[in-house]
């Protein structure tokens, strides 16, 4: 028995020798193989620089208003391109799916994320490819990427939330579907690949590893889109995950707005062939912008920056809102004024825009001859004997009303009847915070502002959402 073990330990150690040399032999032909053919998994192609040239013109009118009025801000955009192969898109939609996101917010994202998907008209589009991941405490792929619209939605309406929020699994995740998408793609052809992520993350999760995680993406290539919701959410955090200032987007406690938000990104997507700018505006301490009128809608808005994505056509891209100056003298009408071209090969183009300034002075202070800024708009004036400003009769053609700097808000007649009184008074002491108070009228050749108060639609009862209150050029 003794000399049978013996025997049969020699066997088993030079098996196990053998087994050795021919691993390590292997892991030398490894290292000592190309790259490629190690089996590593497929790398995004490095985007090249793009061809285009952008003419930016941003101009602010009137240049010169009294304190209390507001600004046109106009922003035209021109992207020329060479005529680029559309390439193909690969889209994974990266979706918190944890504790916090239960109710109102997870239904509100699947309502908006379906509209999205829906625009981006994947059966016309076979080189379109959207997957979804989710992630709590963890992450998982519900869809990988798929051209098939109810595939995408059924996986949307999969989601459940529950457990914890690691945004950084779910990014790694997301990549891994992108990788994957790029394995049955011939080498040579370039693919614009978006992450498109969505959390109500707050302070209480940490951005480091999210931070690392969004490293990664942003090495692989892919243009990352950022979602902030609810006004919770650590905003700073997911901006600094997204592709660019210009990507990141907020959504605080009106959830109804992400269809919106999606729509806008929908979009700038759908047409392959036409190069995209992302577009970012901060006001600055000095001023702020008028949430409307806006044209187009902003993607996000708020002190960090108002942001838009939008595609470039043949024709001009222009954007115009209102600015209101908040001290004296010189406002620019941006501290910060920038955007990004993504071309239709994938390629990016960095440009600035050249700020215009807003002369604002003291409309008390004002002589009555001295005309507002406006009035110089109306050739008219020098041959006209008299003018007719409204309900006066008519006054000699060198003087001009001198508006106050803060015009007092004014009740309409029978408002009071039809809405409650504590929401008036809230309106009237707060006027700023109601829509359109001081925002231009056209009166007669002078932009006076609004400060009329009454409802929406008039015709209507009173609602605090769908019929609110809001500040008009006159009363019916």
């Amino acid at each position: 028995m003794g000399q049978q073990r013996y025997l049969h330990l020699r066997r088993r150690f030079a098996s196990g020798l053998v087994s050795l040399l021919y691993t390590g032999i292997l892991v030398l032909a490894a290292s000592s193989a190309p790259a490629g053919a190690q089996g590593a998994p497929p790398t995004a192609t490095p985007r090249p620089p793009s061809p285009c040239t952008v003419t930016t013109a941003f101009s602010a009118d009137p240049g010169r208003i009294p304190l209390g009025y507001a600004s046109k801000l106009t922003v035209g955009l021109q992207a020329t391109c060479p005529a680029q192969l559309a390439t193909p898109v690969h889209i994974v939609l990266v979706i918190d799916a944890s504790g916090s996101m239960a109710g109102e917010r997870i239904r509100q994202t699947q309502f908006a994320l379906k509209d999205f998907v829906r625009g981006l008209r994947l059966a016309d589009h076979p080189d379109t490819m959207v997957g979804v991941v989710i992630f709590n405490s963890n992450a998982s792929t519900l869809c990988k990427l798929t051209n098939h619209e109810g595939r995408v939605n059924s996986c949307l309406g999969a989601i459940s939330p529950n457990g914890g929020t690691a945004i950084d699994r779910g990014l790694i995740e997301g990549l891994k579907v992108l990788t994957a998408g790029r394995a049955g793609m011939v080498s040579d052809i370039p693919i614009r690949e978006f992450m498109v992520l969505v959390s109500d993350a707050d302070a209480s999760v940490s951005c480091i590893l999210p931070a690392a995680a969004a490293a990664k993406v942003h090495n692989q290539e892919v243009v990352l889109l950022s979602v902030a919701l609810g006004a919770t959410a650590e905003a700073v955090c997911l901006d600094s995950l997204a592709f660019g200032p210009a990507w990141a987007y907020h959504v605080e406690d009106d959830f109804t707005r992400l269809r919106g938000l999606f729509g806008g990104i929908t979009a700038a997507l759908a047409d392959h062939q036409r190069p995209m700018l992302a577009i970012r505006l901060k006001p600055g301490g000095k001023l702020r912008y008028n949430a409307s009128p806006v044209d187009p809608a902003a993607q996000s808005s708020g002190d960090a920056g108002w942001t838009w994505l939008l595609p470039s056509g043949a024709a001009p891209t222009r954007i115009t809102l209102w600015a209101e100056p908040l001290a004296l003298g010189l406002v620019p009408a941006a501290e910060i004024a920038e955007g990004q071209l993504l071309d239709a090969a994938g390629g990016i183009l960095n440009f600035g825009l050249t700020i215009p300034g807003i002369e604002v002075v003291d409309a008390a202070g004002l002589p009555s001859a001295t005309p507002l800024p406006s009035a110089t708009a109306v050739p008219s004036r020098t041959a006209t004997p008299t003018i007719t400003p409204g309900p006066s009769p008519t006054y000699p053609p060198t003087r001009t009303p001198v508006v106050t700097a803060t015009p007092a808000p004014q009740v309409c007649p029978g408002l009071a009847a039809r809405v409650p009184a504590a929401v008036i008074a809230d309106a009237l002491a707060q006027p700023a915070a109601v829509h359109g108070w001081t925002l231009p009228c056209r009166l007669n050749g002078f932009d006076l502002p609004r400060r009329n108060l009454g409802l929406t639609d008039p015709g209507k009862a009173w609602h605090p959402l769908f019929n609110g209150l809001t500040f008009k050029c006159g009363c019916p």
